[in-house]
């Protein structure tokens, strides 16, 4: 019913020329469709959308052992976000009867309304830009084994918590008294609202137990960056800190 809508929402999320969008695509696009909740986050979003499709395509445990649903390079065709989404709108609207009706709830309430909307994107708004242009293959590289070290026993299937966070942060030893915990616990908070609806409140306390995703990860840097190494971009002051207290860190 709704297919001429996809075709348009891949044309303008995915890669040009390609069948696909990237996860970082999707993150913007569950930010612009109001998807991310107090209860839904990003994370849990990538299991519902990515975790299946890669459990199809490696379904040998050892292999599929390796294999983030949070991992960047992740590539979600239509199908995936079909199935996805159909996955979402049964979580979300469980009282609703039919299968199809919970989908159809959550592409009038969430999907219409705003997928095609020509608002700027939230990395845009906050000044992080277009990531994969601003920061570097190997600054990508070395912040997911920074994620992934601190992501549980369940990684790569779990990610980063608010508690992981802090713990991956203290862990750099950053000098000069530039992180003191209070401005940490900011930090956290508004890492983790980054992508949040914007029809929830929001509130300074962080959430410990609440899971993140790498550029949720990454804006936390970029913020601590902006504090520590001074004048710049949010894009340029967490490319500094990387460079200074991570690379050397995860080798």
């Amino acid at each position: 019913v709704h297919a001429d809508f996809f075709r348009k929402m891949m044309f303008k999320f995915g890669v040009p020329q390609s069948p696909y969008m990237t996860l970082r695509s999707f993150w913007l696009l569950a930010k612009r469709c109001e998807l991310v909740t107090k209860k839904i986050s990003l994370a849990e979003l990538d299991r519902l959308f990515v975790a299946n499709r890669v459990r199809q395509l490696y379904p040998h445990p050892r292999t599929e052992s390796i294999k983030s649903p949070h991992d960047i390079a992740v590539k979600l065709h239509l199908e995936d976000l079909l199935f996805g989404f159909a996955r979402l709108a049964s979580l979300k609207y469980s009282k609703v009867p039919e299968k199809h009706l919970k989908l159809e709830r959550l592409v009038q309430k969430h999907l219409l309304p705003h997928a095609l909307s020509d608002l700027p994107d939230i990395l845009s708004e906050v000044g992080l830009g277009n990531l994969d242009q601003n920061v570097q293959t190997h600054h990508n590289r070395v912040l997911l084994k920074l994620f992934n070290k601190h992501s549980g026993m369940n990684c790569p299937v779990s990610a980063v918590t608010g508690d992981g966070f802090m713990q991956a942060i203290k862990s750099l030893q950053v000098s000069h008294g530039g992180t003191p915990d209070e401005f940490l616990r900011s930090v956290l908070a508004e890492s983790q609202q980054l992508f949040l609806s914007k029809k929830i409140e929001r509130t300074n306390e962080p959430d410990y137990e609440r899971e993140m995703v790498p550029d949720e990860f990454l804006y936390g840097i970029a913020l601590i960056g902006k504090r520590v190494c001074g004048a710049g971009s949010l894009s340029e002051v967490a490319s500094e800190f990387i460079d200074r207290f991570i690379v050397g860190f995860v080798r």
